[in-house]
């Protein structure tokens, strides 16, 4: 709520509180600031602008006395300082006199209009996701994020290789030709494609199955699972699902090998409208029951109006008073109320960033005779950098990665080490090609990586306390020149082990072979000009699948 806001509010309260508190319930009139038909009033009125006119002249006096009659006036200090109080507050009161327009109805609309107000700042502002300086200090410090294994992102990551290695088994026992494609290691949401070559006496037809695996952070459901089937030509597509047992795979291997009813799921669906009674509902694992929440807000909600309440009466006795305690206890709650923290709850992420790569140097060789020898080298080769790093600073990995991609006939599966550095990775190629041996490296700077992203505010369930749940997501980073420094270093270093290991294995098997060891250079500057793709969400040419 801006201070705009609360100023609206605060004099809103204040001029409503003084319409109330200066009505008159005997003589229907208000002050004025003239007396409103003094003949009217009762004796004993004083609501009207006649307090001040004697007994005997409101009891029945003619006119001409009321304007010779001298008025008591009160010359305590208390009240010389209420006049000018109460003049300008009457004159600020009476302004929509001015228009043509009723006070009290005015100041009342105002009030409504400015809680609507306080209300549509709220929820405009959204969650705490605004790009201020601190929050994109706080992005980048990111002190919370932490990598494991237990994530949702993980879990989607192994229910999308289960169910891909369930199908192909399953598909297999058919002797149904099919092709499988998974991308369930460097990125957000895993994928999974079968394509299937269904033969009968007619001809030929394909089928094919596509199946997005969504993380669902803190949910009491962790992965839902949206796939479109087609069968015979008819698609069906089936969103939030997430049960898939055998029963389920043996539903959609039928299905695709063509011998099967028409497609009826018998799977378990979270709910996705409100009568979808029999679906079970995605909750928040962490979060309190919504009854205590309810309730918690109605009790603050009976405390605020009732605290207005005795305001309101306190103001209609002692108006300067109140307001001076009003003002006094809101500069106290200002100056020494201390709100509850806000703890932030942040979903791990997967130890492996998702990808996006921009290629940089590279180096190949082929060396003869030396083809039986590739699990030799490679293992040689991975012992070596291992022992160099092992005792470095720098958060550099070494691990082997299987990769597919689509052939021009079938599924083509390679492996590969790869070292990462931060953002830079070099990916070595030792591949045997009959009795000669490929020795080569290429490396790459990663355009992406995971951020926080913030997802829900609530209470924690247990202790009540204020709790902002933080789920993960990817982010586009743009190239600096310390990006570049570490992909110049592990290139470097890559190149310098290798070579020297070629060199030793052509020694040691006295192969007389000339090697070029000159790397293949690119521009820097170009690739810190990279862009993201443009087809983010398109399907890549290569796939890490482990």
């Amino acid at each position: 709520m801006t201070r705009l806001t609360k100023a609206l509010l605060l004099v809103g309260g204040v001029l409503l509180g003084l319409s109330q508190g200066y009505a008159d319930d005997s003589c229907g009139y208000a002050r004025d600031g003239a007396c409103d038909e003094p003949l009217l009033c009762a004796t004993d009125t004083n609501g009207t602008d006649c307090a001040g006119v004697p007994a005997e002249v409101r009891a029945g006096a003619p006119t001409e006395a009321i304007e010779d009659a001298p008025l008591p006036l009160d010359e305590s200090l208390p009240t010389q300082l209420w006049y000018p109080i109460e003049w300008a507050a009457w004159s600020l009161y009476l302004l929509p006199t001015h228009f043509g327009l009723d006070p009290e109805t005015t100041f009342v609309w105002l009030v409504i209009g400015g809680v609507i107000l306080a209300l549509y700042l709220r929820r405009k502002k959204g969650p705490a996701s605004t790009e201020t300086i601190r929050d994109l200090v706080w992005r980048a410090m990111s002190p919370d994020v932490r990598t494991g294994d237990v994530s949702e992102i993980a879990e989607a990551r192994r229910q999308c290789k289960h169910i891909a290695g369930a199908l192909e088994k399953a598909l297999g026992e058919r002797n149904t030709k099919f092709r499988i494609y998974v991308d369930a290691d460097a990125v957000s949401v895993p994928w999974l494609r079968v394509d299937c070559v269904i033969r009968d006496e007619r001809g030929s037809f394909l089928t094919n199955l596509v199946m997005d695996f969504k993380p669902q952070p803190f949910g009491m459901i962790p992965v839902l699972v949206d796939f479109e089937i087609d069968q015979l030509g008819r698609r069906r597509r089936i969103t939030s699902a997430y049960e898939f047992g055998s029963e389920q795979i043996a539903l959609m291997a039928a299905c695709l090998g063509g011998a099967s009813p028409p497609f009826r799921w018998t799977g378990a669906r979270a709910r996705e409208m409100p009568w979808q009674l029999t679906r079970e509902q995605q909750r928040i694992a962490l979060f309190e029951a919504p009854l205590m929440t309810s309730a918690r807000a109605a009790l603050k909600m009976i405390g605020l109006f009732a605290g207005l309440a005795l305001a309101l009466l306190a103001f209609g006795a002692a108006p300067a008073i109140t307001i001076l305690v009003g003002l006094g206890a809101y500069l106290a709650y200002r100056h020494f109320h201390v709100p509850p923290p806000n703890y932030r709850i942040v979903a791990a992420c997967p130890p492996h960033p998702p990808r996006d790569l921009r290629g940089l140097d590279s180096w190949q060789t082929v060396v003869r005779d030396l083809g039986e020898q590739r699990d030799v080298v490679l293992d040689r080769f991975e012992a070596m950098l291992a022992d160099r790093f092992s005792d470095a600073s720098e958060p550099i990995s070494i691990r082997r990665e299987n990769i597919w991609y689509s052939g021009a006939e079938d599924k083509v599966e390679r492996q590969q080490l790869a070292l990462t550095l931060r953002r830079a990775i070099v990916f070595v190629r030792i591949d045997r090609y009959g009795r000669d041996l490929f020795v080569g490296w290429d490396a790459h700077v990663n355009l992406l990586s995971w951020k926080d992203r913030a997802l829900q505010k609530g209470y924690q369930d247990g202790d009540g306390l204020k709790v902002e749940l933080v789920g993960i997501e990817t982010q586009y980073h743009q190239i600096n020149e310390y990006d570049i420094t570490d992909a110049n270093f592990l290139l470097e270093a890559t190149h310098t082990h290798l070579s020297s290991l070629v060199k030793d294995v052509l020694r040691e098997r006295e192969i007389d072979q000339e090697v070029d060891f000159s790397i293949v250079r690119e521009s820097r500057q170009k690739l810190i000009e990279a862009s993201p793709s443009a087809a983010n969400g398109s399907r890549r040419r290569f796939f890490r699948k482990s």
